[in-house]
């Protein structure tokens, strides 16, 4: 699982970022089920809600169990013989469905931060 991490990244299109990490987790949780998981998770939003108290996490935690879900299980692929094939194709076949949600709360964060940075200037 540790050496798929940085892959489920790139596959899924959720940032290293800790709102990507949360979200990714929300995949894991449907692929690999996990107490451990489930309390990372948690821990997450409980720290990224005080963090961002405008930011509703819990539809993308549930965009990432649903992208989980429907897509097929990743550590059946033996993934150093699917490298060279191109991403899209790679993500369609294996029913991977673009994190909207999650992109567009990256948006409303940039946006944020942006008025708190004019604000103190």
């Amino acid at each position: 699982l540790r050496a798929i991490h940085d892959l489920q990244h790139v596959m899924i299109g959720h940032l290293r970022d800790s709102l990507g990490e949360l979200c990714l987790l929300s995949f894991m949780k449907t692929q690999t089920p996990s107490r451990a998981i489930v309390f990372f998770i948690l821990m997450g939003r409980s720290k990224g809600q005080k963090e961002n108290p405008e930011l509703d996490l819990k539809p993308l935690d549930q965009e990432g169990r649903e992208i989980g879900q429907s897509a097929e299980w990743m550590l059946f692929t033996r993934w150093e013989d699917r490298l060279h094939e191109p991403l899209d194709k790679v993500r369609e076949e294996f029913g991977f469905t673009p994190p909207s949600k999650y992109r567009a709360a990256l948006e409303a964060l940039e946006g944020s931060q942006m008025i708190r940075t004019q604000a103190a200037a």
